[in-house]
């Protein structure tokens, strides 16, 4: 799958990304972040951060991105 997403990886560099974010609670009440990067290609999915016991604060969310 890795092999698949890399040319489109490499386009980012020189067509440039917008990367969002969004928190939620997993079923058993863990809290999660999901971030997501967004090209001209459309939304792919990126990482989900388990944050529990975390103070998810701009600094927490930047050190993540």
């Amino acid at each position: 799958m890795e092999n698949l997403l890399q040319p489109i990886k490499n386009s980012w560099t020189y067509k440039g990304v917008t990367i969002a974010s969004d928190g939620w609670s997993h079923p058993h009440r863990r809290p999660l972040i999901n971030f997501m990067v967004v090209t001209e290609s459309g939304p792919m999915f990126s990482k989900a951060l388990n944050c529990s016991g975390e103070i998810k604060d701009k600094d927490f969310i930047a050190k993540h991105m």
